[in-house]
């Protein structure tokens, strides 16, 4: 899929796509896990499932997966769902925790958070493991609640 190099940025960081992830998608080594997050997020919504499975550890579970599979699997996730927003909670060394809002099946508001987990192979960060915890329906109102608090507390400044 060819994406406008001067529209903003899939990863939802605010900047335009030539200015961000475009280069990580490109080739260009990604500098941080942190970084590697927001390309992937990017990826996913633009349908790169090529850099999705070149950023996947050697050691990540799916590489035991025939490349048909990881593909398939790739591919469906992200045909399926509309990615709108990421967040990140907090990056350390190579742990990176993340809020992702995507539209389910582009109809069903998921929202998820993932503690993961990256590692370096050949001097290079990949995607080596994570645990979601997908928000349940109460969880997502306290979560906009509080969302919504702090832009009135922000804009009262």
């Amino acid at each position: 899929m060819r994406y406008n190099p001067n529209d903003p940025c899939p990863c939802t960081s605010g900047k335009k796509y030539k200015k961000c992830c475009r280069r990580y998608h490109q080739g260009m080594k990604v500098p941080t896990p942190e970084a590697l997050v927001r390309a992937r997020f990017g990826a996913y919504a633009i349908g790169l499932t090529d850099y999705l499975i070149d950023t996947l550890h050697p050691d990540h579970e799916d590489q035991k997966l025939s490349e048909t599979k990881i593909r398939a699997q790739v591919d469906a996730y992200s045909i399926r769902n509309t990615f709108l927003k990421c967040d990140i909670v907090s990056a350390e060394d190579d742990k990176v925790t993340y809020r992702a809002f995507i539209m389910a099946f582009h109809q069903d508001p998921l929202v998820y958070t993932e503690d993961a987990v990256f590692a370096q192979h050949d001097n290079k960060w990949y995607y080596l493991s994570g645990e979601t915890h997908v928000l349940d329906e109460d969880e997502i109102e306290a979560f906009v609640a509080e969302a919504e608090q702090s832009a009135d507390d922000t804009n009262e400044s």
